[in-house]
């Protein structure tokens, strides 16, 4: 068993963490009880962060391990470090690995890099990202180990950076040498550059789309941010489609942001979006169409004033969505796609579904859902106990359900259910993550209330 023992650079530099001797203690305690234990010291500046859409990889440089390698990780101190280990925490969550401190789970996000780790888990579109505090290895990833995620011209933009400020188009390994020197006091990312004409912020406030303000650079800039001097337009909602609509707002609810400026690239060689960035506190004052955004603000206060309910338990309780012992759930956008009924059930942690024969070819999961061929270039393997109570290995994999016309992420396991009643679980985990709370007494009923919430809409 190997447990990786991480800590913060700055923690340990002022001495406030000793990793040596708490490795120390552990072995010498774990070898006297005759436990098969290994324990390693690991250091945030050691670690290295790709994020792209089914391709995360955590990478501690330090030990040349992957961190789902790992048994156990105890996360000891995160100092300064804070956003970069609840990225770790997400990442081992999602890997199936046990860590310490969940706690992390809770943190607000800060910067660029938990972002991406958040989006990408929930199935958004976002440019491939590339992180590490290190700047000679971040050099060497983007020009060796990742050289086929990251072809020049790329962005290099300093994570904490806010209205176009520390970002920069880097056009060969020169002159992305050259910045990070430069810039030796700030820690960057790396995204992958789309081609484009400008980008488009989406206004969300009180849980709706209020308004999208188009964005374009002035010539010989890739900033189109109007504080450094781009050009800015209100657009029509009508003018973008429901898809990237619905997911700005979600973008909003997946960091509880009431208030947000959602902003969107179109690549313009084949009009795929991608999200670049949940802005907090979009600004309103001082900037472009302060008057239509005043608007769109005093919209959104009226309306939150006239369905505030005050704070209670049962109001807390009320605030949820309650799902029904059985819905239906489809693998497909399309509503009209074949739908299977899924059981929830709080008695087990991890959904399940029942699949065609599985393989893995190359690198990738290849098994059938309801007659169509799914392939998953991320999946592991984990011990999991059935319903007799036998430890068996399955694969996790994370796929993409509606219910209703909602859509979620689900990680699942994949099983032989064809002796099962039904054949897909729904477990505490999904339940959880989604704040749903389950009503024994009823079924369909998320699948009923969206239905109902189309065609009311219609």
């Amino acid at each position: 068993m190997k447990v990786l023992l991480l800590f913060s650079n700055s923690t340990v530099r002022k001495g406030r963490a000793f990793p040596d001797d708490l490795q120390k203690l552990l072995q010498l305690e774990a070898d006297k009880r005759g436990e098969t234990i290994e324990f390693l010291v690991g250091y945030a500046r050691s670690l290295s962060y790709l994020i792209a859409n089914n391709r995360v990889k955590i990478r501690d440089h330090r030990n040349h391990m992957n961190l789902e390698e790992y048994d156990f990780v105890y996360i000891r101190k995160a100092g300064s470090a804070m956003q970069q280990m609840q990225t770790c925490a997400y990442y081992l969550r999602d890997k199936g690995i046990p860590f310490w401190d969940s706690e992390l789970l809770q943190a607000n996000s800060r910067n660029k890099l938990t972002q991406m780790i958040m989006m990408e888990r929930k199935g958004l579109p976002i440019a491939p990202t590339l992180f590490c505090r290190n700047r000679s290895r971040l050099l060497r990833l983007v020009t060796k180990r990742y050289a086929d995620v990251f072809t020049f011209p790329i962005i290099l933009k300093a994570t904490g950076g806010s209205r176009g400020d520390a970002n920069y188009l880097i056009h060969d390994e020169a002159e992305l040498l050259e910045k990070v020197k430069a810039e030796s006091n700030r820690s960057f990312i790396v995204q992958a550059f789309i081609p484009n004409n400008g980008d488009y912020r989406f206004f969300i406030a009180g849980g709706r789309l209020r308004g999208i303000i188009g964005r374009k650079a002035q010539d010989g800039s890739h900033l189109s941010n109007t504080s450094q001097g781009g050009q800015a337009t209100i657009l029509p909602h009508d003018e973008f489609g429901e898809e990237v609509r619905t997911q700005a707002v979600q973008a909003a609810q997946i960091f509880g942001r009431d208030v947000a400026g959602v902003d969107v690239m179109f690549d313009s060689t084949n009009g795929k979006h991608y999200f670049l960035e949940v802005n907090r506190a979009p600004q309103i004052e001082h900037a472009s169409f302060e008057e239509e955004k005043a608007g769109w603000m005093v919209t959104a206060i009226v309306n939150a004033v006239a369905n505030h309910q005050p704070f209670s338990p049962e109001n807390e309780k009320a605030g949820k969505k309650f799902v029904g012992r059985f819905e239906y759930v489809r693998f497909q956008k399309d509503k009209n796609a074949p739908r299977v009924i899924a059981k929830t059930d709080t008695g087990a942690d991890s959904s399940s579904i029942h699949t065609g024969p599985v393989q893995e070819r190359d690198g990738k999961l290849y098994f059938d859902l309801e007659g169509n061929e799914v392939i998953c270039e991320e999946y592991f393997i984990k011990k999991v106990r059935s319903s007799s109570g036998h430890l068996e290995d399955r694969y996790f994999v994370t796929i993409p359900i509606y219910i209703g016309k909602k859509h979620y992420m689900l990680r699942t396991t994949l099983s032989d259910r064809s002796a099962m009643k039904n054949t897909m679980l729904i477990g505490r985990r999904f339940l959880r993550e989604n704040h749903l709370i389950v009503d024994v007494s009823r079924r369909f009923v998320l699948s009923t209330a969206n239905t109902k919430k189309e065609k009311k809409g219609a």
